[in-house]
């Protein structure tokens, strides 16, 4: 139980910083109004965020497995370190986060021209948008890197490996907030979600850089503590 509960300790926190996504969110909102066709491709926009994150976990598990077993490594040993290179890490996103902001606003407009110009999403296949959702999340480094900190964390845990899946599960929940919190909207809003796209924007050009890089600095900040000062 104390082992369940320091991994969940790090799961938790890392998961909502992994979870901030401006773009996703801006995407999946404009994605998901109240049409029942709407609402079919929000849910496969978070499908495919969810697909990314299952595949991702197998890739870097084998990974793992794979380096261990031909290295000879111990895990937990070498855990610490891992996340002190993934906290470097980090911090070196929030400073490229700060001064390529209004390049990230711009892929924003971008994914929302690509959607509208295809006559609100209507002939896009779900297929595609299950696609599009995958890419969408393969391309969040930040949270990226914040997902193989904790896929790294739950496989060195000391936990049956059925709650290893059960803590995974929760996490991808958490992480594909952006996803799926548009589709949990009452589907009478007036206006549809659509009506919150441009105050969400203008909110975004205003305070989104500031609050992403402070995520993205919490994040690293949270790796750094665990691999030098838990960890040493």
């Amino acid at each position: 139980m104390h082992e369940l509960a320091g991994l969940m300790a790090f799961v938790l926190p890392a998961s909502l910083g992994a979870a901030w996504s401006p773009i996703i969110l801006v995407t999946a909102t404009d994605l998901a109004d109240s049409t029942r066709a709407s609402r079919s491709r929000g849910l496969a926009f978070w499908l495919g965020g969810v697909i990314a994150l299952v595949v991702w976990a197998v890739i870097l598990a084998s990974a793992l497995w794979a380096w261990l077993q031909s290295a000879a490594r111990d895990l937990e040993k070498d855990l610490p370190m891992m996340e002190v290179a993934l906290g470097v890490i980090l911090v070196l996103v929030g400073f490229v986060t700060l001064l390529q902001w209004r390049h990230m606003v711009t892929t924003i407009e971008q994914a929302r021209a690509h959607h509208h110009h295809d006559s609100g999403g209507q002939h896009r296949t779900l297929a595609g948008v299950v696609a599009f959702g995958a890419v969408m999340q393969g391309r969040d480094v930040s949270s990226m890197v914040l997902y193989v900190a904790i896929v790294g964390r739950i496989g060195s845990a000391d936990v049956p490996l059925p709650v290893k899946f059960a803590v995974l599960a929760v996490s991808i929940g958490i992480i594909t907030t952006a996803f799926w919190l548009p589709l949990a909207a009452p589907a009478t809003l007036p206006h549809h979600l659509a009506a919150w796209i441009s105050p969400l924007g203008r909110w975004l050009d205003r305070h989104g850089r500031t609050v992403t890089v402070a995520v993205i600095w919490t994040m690293a900040a949270l790796l750094l503590y665990h691999g030098i000062v838990l960890g040493g």
